[in-house]
């Protein structure tokens, strides 16, 4: 019998925004606002250079921590990047294959899914962001776009940790749409069409 518990994941990604000062205040008043709630998990998504002294920060019970991106080698001579080995102590979860790192970063389908790889085997759980271009969406392309980053994001993970994943849309890339309620409910009812029958979800 499973014991998996689903839970609403708040996901707060702060982008390149506040230094680690400023992080730790907006810390301190959202614990002032924020209630524990058990069907609930509020994931903070600071800069990298807030996550460390964030981390003695938290309440644990009301907060997690996410990378908004790292390296998915473990080790090595690549200068200027962090792994997920190193991040495994301070955070939970791990922000892969965001609009902005695909569209200016040129993060290809292949480079998601060897990050998602690195973060599983790292313990750390990858919330896979997916979503297609204005222009793809215009011409009707959206299935095909999900299936593609979804299929190849998950290729080096077996089944069992495929249910560690968590997985949401993004509005379309550069298109400046906001992905609203019925965006959004077309494009969980692809990926939902898309779902291999026996994989978690």
């Amino acid at each position: 019998m499973s014991t998996h518990v689903s839970r609403t994941l708040i996901i707060g990604n702060w982008k390149m925004h506040l230094n680690v000062s400023q992080a730790s205040l907006l810390v301190h008043r959202l614990d002032q606002h924020i209630k524990t709630h058990r069907d609930i998990e509020v994931v903070l998504a600071p800069s990298l250079l807030a996550l460390q002294p964030l981390s003695r920060e938290i309440d644990r019970r009301k907060f997690r921590l996410a990378a908004q991106n790292a390296y998915d080698k473990d080790e090595g001579a690549f200068t200027g990047e962090v792994s997920f080995t190193m991040l495994r102590d301070l955070v939970h979860y791990a922000i892969v294959g965001h609009s902005e790192r695909r569209l200016y970063f040129q993060e290809t389908l292949e480079v998601v899914r060897d990050k998602v790889a690195a973060a599983v085997r790292n313990d750390i759980t990858p919330i896979i962001c997916v979503g297609e271009t204005g222009e793809e969406r215009r011409i009707g392309e959206t299935r095909q776009v999900l299936h593609d980053q979804i299929e190849t994001a998950l290729q080096k993970l077996t089944a069992e940790e495929v249910g560690r994943v968590a997985a949401f849309l993004c509005s379309p890339l550069a298109s400046g749409i906001t992905a609203n309620t019925v965006y959004v409910d077309k494009g969980y009812h692809a990926m939902g069409m898309l779902a291999e029958p026996g994989r978690a979800s």
